[in-house]
């Protein structure tokens, strides 16, 4: 349970860290690229890099920490798209209603079960999480930018559902670390490749601040994953029952984390949205 707790920790602290970048003006891309190589040092360094690259290449799971590193990137720039096109809240919404991919996975190749009490508590997640996530219920952005968000939904749902197979079929409990290190080593190799780019063209130079906000935001990043993978393995739940939790439970967090923080003023909605999100939680995890 204490692994559920702190996933459900670190992702929110990336979005408190996120929030902040936005008030210092800080360069996105570089904290990025940063933030992978602190994930996939820190990694290594927990592991007193006792593995080579040869060892990574003929593990068992080498193609699906590719596979994930690759898709890290993809859905970041996503979700930078969606933001930017289709507005923040409905970045969020797409981000985490992505739940249903991996649950409805989970069901198909794991023969979860998906009794009454947690296909309600599913359901209860979907209006929770719009309304915690919007203000006074409603989005407007234009209807062309309607892929943005899809895309968003459909990656980040497959990235759960990659990383819970890879649990299941493939790591070891010793394999963890390194398999979480992997996947920001070879998203960090793009987003430097793609850096190196704009380094060269002159679109870009570096900074301090990028350096050290990479450094802040890759340390909650690995936990994230890292955590994520352990909460898979908590005695008695199934995945279906994992990923709802910790993705409601980052609405919530998120949500009290910017009343109390960020003096973000929460309306009927929001309080409606946390409301059917904490009830969610309970059916979800058998507590209610």
């Amino acid at each position: 349970m204490l692994s559920l707790l702190l996933c459900i920790g670190c992702s929110t602290l990336l979005i408190v860290i996120f929030k902040l970048f936005s008030q210092w003006k800080i360069k996105l891309l570089q904290a990025i690229v940063f933030n992978y190589i602190t994930a996939f040092t820190l990694g290594f360094t927990l592991n007193n890099w006792e593995y080579s690259l040869a060892d990574i290449v003929v593990a068992d799971w080498s193609s699906v920490a590719f596979i994930v590193g690759v898709g890290f990137i993809t859905v970041f720039y996503l979700i930078g798209l969606t933001a930017k096109y289709a507005g923040v809240s409905i970045t969020s919404i797409a981000t985490k209603m992505s739940l249903i991919v991996p649950v409805i996975m989970a069901w198909i190749l794991y023969q979860d079960s998906m009794g009454w009490v947690k296909i309600t508590g599913i359901a209860l997640a979907i209006p929770g999480i719009y309304l915690s996530s919007t203000k006074r219920g409603k989005l407007n952005f234009p209807v062309r930018y309607i892929w943005f968000p899809v895309l968003v939904f459909i990656g980040s749902g497959i990235l759960d559902t990659l990383i819970n197979f890879a649990k299941k079929q493939q790591l070891a409990l010793t394999d963890e670390i390194i398999f979480t290190s992997t996947v920001f080593g070879v998203a960090g190799c793009i987003g430097l490749l793609l850096w190196f780019v704009m380094l060269s063209t002159g679109k870009d130079r570096f900074s301090w601040k990028a350096l050290v906000g990479g450094i802040a935001l890759g340390i909650p990043n690995f936990g994230s994953i890292y955590f994520l993978l352990q909460a898979f393995s908590i005695p008695g739940w199934e995945s279906s029952q994992v990923i709802p939790v910790i993705n409601v439970g980052i609405v919530l967090t998120s949500a009290l984390v910017g009343m109390i923080f960020f003096r973000e003023k929460l309306d009927k909605f929001n309080w409606l949205g946390i409301l059917l999100a904490s009830l969610s939680i309970g059916l979800i995890a058998g507590i209610v």
